[in-house]
């Protein structure tokens, strides 16, 4: 692994974990909804999908904003899912 990827990794697992938390801290906290671990832990998928599927993706989709972003998104996904 060199250094490019191992930043990469490191910048994707970090906005991952932000996600996460931050779904979990708004859900409880903030708009006092309960909802089931599995979608509060929904955005860890990503960093799933991008440990086993980044090697495969050509080099102009394969960035860590895009993933990073791909995190975001799943996160408002499971906001505005638990929130209806």
């Amino acid at each position: 692994m060199s250094l490019k990827d191992a930043q990469s990794a490191v910048i994707v697992a970090a906005a991952v974990a932000a996600c996460t938390i931050g779904v979990t801290l708004l859900l409880e906290f903030v708009f006092v909804v309960e909802v089931s671990l599995l979608l509060q832990i929904a955005p860890l998928s990503v960093y799933f999908l991008y440990t086993f599927a980044h090697s495969r993706l050509p080099d102009g989709l394969d960035r860590s904003r895009n993933w990073a972003g791909l995190a975001v998104f799943v996160s408002l996904l499971v906001i505005g899912y638990a929130l209806v």
